[in-house]
């Protein structure tokens, strides 16, 4: 669609806008509809969020991520483990392995990341002097 205008606006301009006369205005003008042509490609490339329903494996949150045994999201992603960064980094205190969460999966620049995290069925949560203390019983 932008680049369908843009060449609207080119065809109706070309015999007023040739860059050999018209010079630096013409230029500016014609950089300008570029920009703004694609500004309005750019707003309907809206990120895509795909719902996760999967079970918490693992939580790293001192490097940033955790692994979701994820279900498959049909035209999106077959069934498996993976590594998601959380949007909220305070979501990471709230979780445990062996949660069952939903969440939305948005895809960023530096891989997928979560929102809207959701524990529909707690895992199992060690007692609360074990989780503070670290001390392990077993």
């Amino acid at each position: 669609m932008a680049l369908s205008l843009l060449n609207r606006t080119r065809a109706k301009f070309a015999g007023k806008l040739n860059l050999r006369t018209g010079g630096l205005p013409g230029f500016l003008f014609l950089l300008l509809l570029v920009f703004c042509a694609l500004g309005l490609f750019a707003c309907n490339q809206a990120a895509k969020t795909h719902p996760l329903v999967g079970t918490v494996v693992e939580i790293q949150a001192d490097e940033g991520y955790i692994v979701v045994d994820g279900r498959e999201i049909p035209g999106f992603m077959q069934a498996m483990k993976m590594p998601y960064q959380l949007h909220d980094a305070a979501e990471y205190s709230k979780l445990a392995v062996g949660d069952e969460i939903t969440a939305d999966i948005v895809a960023t620049d530096n891989g997928f990341e979560l929102e809207h995290v959701v524990v529909v069925r707690q895992g199992h949560r060690p007692p609360a002097a074990a989780r503070g203390g670290g001390a392990s019983g077993g």
